[in-house]
């Protein structure tokens, strides 16, 4: 995927921010919001995801 990943803990939430640069397929989204669950989980909070456009 192509974009930018934007991510802040706050509290014990991880807020974490995709900007596609281009419009994306619909499989993308769940295979990115897995990644993005990982992350959170690797920093020790709970995802709150949110995409841009």
């Amino acid at each position: 995927m192509q974009g930018v990943w934007h991510h802040e803990i706050k509290g014990s939430r991880v807020e974490v921010a995709i900007e596609p640069f281009v419009k994306t397929p619909v499989w993308v989204r769940p295979a990115a919001g897995q990644e993005a669950e990982r992350l959170a989980a690797f920093l020790g909070g709970a995802l709150s995801l949110a995409w841009k456009s």
